[in-house]
């Protein structure tokens, strides 16, 4: 079973128990960014996100702001399948 990041942060984390250090969260981070966008436009995220202020408060309380509870459990379902569906 794979998972929707390809499976990059289970693999990075496989075996370990406890916490995880700050550096490994970052490692994994960089390396989901990659695996989900590709080199470039990983990058591109992050230079964005260096040089534009961001308010994740703001973005958190207006992230859900039009969705239904039953349209995010049918999303919920559907990625469920396809994270199941072997390769």
């Amino acid at each position: 079973m794979r998972s929707a990041d390809g499976g990059v942060l289970a693999s990075l984390f496989a075996g370990r128990r406890g916490r995880t250090t700050e550096s490994e969260l970052k490692l994994a981070g960089v390396r989901a960014l990659i695996a989900a966008l590709g080199p470039v436009d990983a990058e591109r995220f992050i230079a964005a996100m260096h040089r534009e202020p961001f308010d994740d408060t703001r973005w958190r309380s207006d992230q859900w702001q039009h969705a239904t509870v039953a349209g995010l459990a049918e999303q919920a379902r559907t990625l469920r399948v396809r994270v199941a569906t072997p390769d």
